[in-house]
């Protein structure tokens, strides 16, 4: 067992063609000794100990994956009609196949529009049913997913990755990073890491830039400003330093493009608050006996077949009780 606090993931089996939930694996992360890593621990703690876990199949670009490109435009437009048929005239285009970005883009808008930003949401999110607020934030994530299938010539493919999500409430509530957290932002991954996921109704600078999108609305600029339990793992390669200097080098062209604009908005290039990239908070443990001695596409195969978040847990350093940690977040670590 490992010295260090550890996030555990138990997987289901499920593809495209079956779904067992005999039979089952578990894979384990080490997490960072860092101040956010540590309160992002707690906030993991506290969201795994309610056992409220929402979207379990949130697996992308794995072999096999459950959701075809059909599947997902499907389900777009089943949540876009489901909005229209209570407010009627309020959606005005649906999804087909073979979508470009900017179709997606324009798509986009209608989650941003009529779900509303995250602390005041629109009358239309704020007055539904929860059948209609779940419409509205499927419609989002199934947007992003048809993204990551790579139909839509978005920039920079996306790798195979999986997020843990628990959906956030009044007892799993996101909240704000330090200062010292922006420092933490990085462009450089390694296979297996784990991430804060984006808790916000908008998108980040380097969203918009690899969306090319010109039609987001000004209050949906939103880089990340907070943390919360959810959090995503990156399975490809180990980041190079080429590719790293290619890609700040592209972001700071878009950024001197769109600084007249940004700054109309509050947003500088030197602002560390705005810092590109991702915050890591765990390590994928690779001697944990389901995958030691595995390769990196020995493991990518293996979870292609376990599509399926049965349950996550932790295990506490020995000094530190469960009932701890979970106390500390409750009590505003």
């Amino acid at each position: 067992m490992s010295s260090s606090a550890q996030l555990l993931v138990r997987f289901s089996r499920r593809d495209h063609y079956v779904r067992d939930q005999s039979d089952q694996i578990t894979l384990t992360w080490n997490l960072k000794d860092t101040s956010i890593a540590k309160r992002y621990f707690a906030a993991f703690t506290n969201a795994a100990s309610l056992n409220q876990m929402y979207r379990q199949d949130r697996f992308i670009n794995f072999a096999n994956e459950f959701y075809t490109e059909e599947r997902v435009v499907e389900q777009i437009n089943r949540n876009l009609k489901m909005l229209d048929d209570n407010f009627p005239g309020l959606i005005q285009e649906y999804a087909t196949l073979k979508m470009s970005q900017n179709q997606m883009n324009a798509l986009h808008v209608y989650f941003e529009k009529y779900r509303g930003p995250f602390l005041n949401p629109s009358a239309v999110y704020a007055n539904s049913s929860d059948e209609i607020r779940e419409a509205l934030d499927d419609l989002n994530l199934m947007i992003h997913r048809y993204e990551d299938l790579g139909y839509s010539g978005r920039q920079m493919s996306e790798h195979p990755k999986f997020y843990v999500t628990f959906g956030l409430n009044e007892l799993n509530q996101r909240k704000p990073l330090f200062e010292e957290d922006f420092s933490e932002f990085t462009l450089e991954c390694e296979f297996g890491q784990w991430m804060l996921d984006y808790c916000e109704v908008g998108k980040t600078f380097f969203d918009l830039w690899r969306d090319g999108d010109e039609i987001i609305g000004d209050e949906a600029i939103l880089p990340l400003r907070y943390y919360s339990s959810e959090g995503s793992v990156y399975f490809g390669p180990d980041s190079r330093e080429e590719d790293v200097l290619k890609f700040q080098s592209e972001m700071n062209k878009w950024w001197d493009q769109n600084a007249e604009k940004l700054q109309e908005l509050g947003f500088t290039k030197d602002d560390p608050k705005n810092a590109i990239g991702s915050i890591i908070v765990a390590d994928l443990d690779r001697n944990n006996p389901n995958i030691n001695g595995m390769t990196n596409s020995e493991i990518v195969d293996l979870i292609s077949r376990y599509q399926w978040i049965e349950s996550v847990s932790w295990q506490s350093p020995v000094s530190i009780a469960p009932s701890q940690v979970v106390r500390e977040y409750q009590n505003g670590i």
